[in-house]
């Protein structure tokens, strides 16, 4: 799209998986990944937004919105659940 209108995304610092992997992601999810941080950026995800690298830097400096990944990936998919939240004493699948 060249309209100006596309949701696009970069992400920086290290990450579990492969870049491609969460820019794939990201496509099916409606956003055109970027490799840098511009004033046109949607979104930049960060494996930790508490550093301070050049493209979080920048992002804070243009407010461009920031998440982290686990939040990102929360946002991709926000009905899924882990073990870990369940509240205590809940019985899993088994029922233990």
């Amino acid at each position: 799209r060249s309209d100006g209108t596309a949701k696009t995304i970069c992400f920086t610092g290290k990450m579990p998986e492969k870049r491609s992997y969460y820019e794939k992601m990201a496509q099916r999810a409606g956003y055109e990944p970027a490799d840098s941080v511009t004033s046109s950026l949607t979104l930049l995800v960060a494996a930790d937004p508490g550093e301070n690298s050049s493209k979080l830097t920048k992002a804070r400096k243009l407010g461009i919105r920031i998440l982290s990944l686990q939040e990102w990936l929360s946002e991709q998919n926000p009905a899924t659940e882990t073990v870990q939240d369940l509240p205590p004493g809940q019985p899993d699948l088994f029922g233990f």
